[in-house]
């Protein structure tokens, strides 16, 4: 997507600053879910199997679903996309908000980006899956995967208890939301101490990281400074 903004900053107070920008965002292409789930379970004293399915899939372009006795699945056709034209009518906003504060040695400053989604509504496709299947064999996997009469049985029964509903709906996803909340403190003139703490959300899932850096400046030309950083990842 592409994003056009205006911000201003500007002092608004002795030792405090506030700034912001408004974007308008103009999306190029998307493949996004919504609904994301899928379930495969298995009984604990019967083992039977059990698959459950609520899952809705949008793109721009064509999505095409073929079924599951078809080795293509599910198609995407993003209409020839070309790099000559990159607008489209998929329009969003999102704002940036920023504050910075200044009392004696200590900076603290606060700041949230990307808050705002875009409306898909050039060439949106969707695919909605629902419904459940129960199967009482002990190796579903094993059965499924053969290429057999038994096989393609199981795959009939699986597509014939679950929906798949094709439509061409407008929908809206989301920009990944950053937040971040730093801090220097002046332990001399030449010694700053800092820390960092940066938020990434995006959708139901969050990624922290946390900074802590010491910088020391040599001389009018020549300063040293070290950074710790730790990110949390699945």
């Amino acid at each position: 997507y592409h994003s056009f903004y205006v911000g201003a900053t500007g002092e608004i107070a002795p030792g405090v600053w506030l700034g912001g920008r408004f974007k308008v965002l103009n999306g190029i292409a998307d493949l996004s879910t919504s609904n994301r789930e899928l379930r495969f379970l298995t009984d604990e004293e019967y083992y039977q199997t059990t698959l459950e399915a609520n899952y809705s899939l949008n793109g721009t372009g064509s999505l095409e679903y073929n079924g599951l006795n078809n080795d293509s699945g599910i198609d995407l056709n993003n209409g020839n996309f070309d790099f000559d034209q990159l607008f489209a009518d998929n329009y969003g906003i999102a704002v940036d908000l920023g504050i910075k504060m200044r009392y004696d040695r200590l900076t603290l400053a606060f700041s949230a980006l990307d808050l705002g989604a875009i409306t898909w509504r050039e060439d949106a496709s969707n695919l909605s899956l629902n419904g459940r299947f129960d199967y009482a064999g002990l190796d579903v996997i094993k059965d499924a995967l053969n290429e057999n009469t038994s096989s393609i049985a199981i795959r009939d029964s699986v597509e014939a208890a679950f929906s798949v509903e094709e439509t061409n709906l407008s929908y809206s996803t989301a920009l990944p939301a950053k937040f971040y909340i730093s801090g220097a403190f002046d332990l001399s003139e030449q010694m700053q101490l800092g820390g960092l703490v940066y938020v990434e959300r995006f959708r139901e899932k969050t990624i922290p990281t946390f900074g802590l850096s010491l910088n020391t400046r040599l001389s009018r030309l020549l300063s040293l400074g070290g950074l710790y950083a730790y990110n949390e990842q699945e």
